[in-house]
């Protein structure tokens, strides 16, 4: 999810003054979420969310990737990949919805899809670095080296301090 910006005052405060002013408007409560999973109380996020749904459908795809990131921090796996599937399958060319759930894939040891999902990924967004850094560790894990290196290569070719992509290519060799 995307950090709000705090323009001076409480933000949680605002933004549920902002859902008390506007309660059938789904932004308010889309951005209530966003607070309430900022603070850690992930279980009101994930309900402002749901009422965010119910009341603008077109949101499915940003909220099941947001909803991804909380069940994934809450250690829920199997449903983050659920919901992030949902984000990915509305929103098909959105390379961060296929990184993160190429990362609950891999969590998960589904090392076949989350090479795919990464791929893909980078397919979308060739400059997605945490994308080729992902699929290089799956690499290492599976022991194809070779892969790996070419992709921690071009991590720091991009970035040359980039400390896990040089970690990683020590594993490699």
């Amino acid at each position: 999810f995307e950090s709000l910006k705090d323009s001076g005052g409480d933000l949680m405060f605002s933004a549920r003054m902002e859902v008390q002013r506007n309660p059938g408007s789904a932004a308010p409560h889309r951005d209530l979420g966003v607070v309430y999973a900022q603070a850690g109380q992930y279980d009101r996020a994930i309900g402002e969310w749901q009422v965010a749904l119910s009341l603008d459908p077109d949101m499915a795809p940003q909220i099941y990737h947001d909803m991804g990131l909380i069940y994934a921090r809450s250690g829920v796996d199997r449903k983050a990949a659920e919901v992030l599937e949902k984000a990915v399958a509305l929103a098909p060319d959105t390379a961060r919805f296929h990184l993160r759930l190429g990362q609950i894939y891999a969590k998960v040891q589904r090392n076949p899809a989350a090479m795919e999902t990464f791929k893909r990924a980078i397919e979308l967004d060739p400059g997605l670095l945490r994308g080729h850094y992902e699929l290089a560790m799956l690499y290492v894990r599976d022991g194809q080296y070779t892969e790996a290196v070419g992709l921690f290569q071009q991590v720091l070719e991009t970035e040359p301090r980039h400390v896990e992509a040089r970690y990683g290519l020590s594993l490699a060799y």
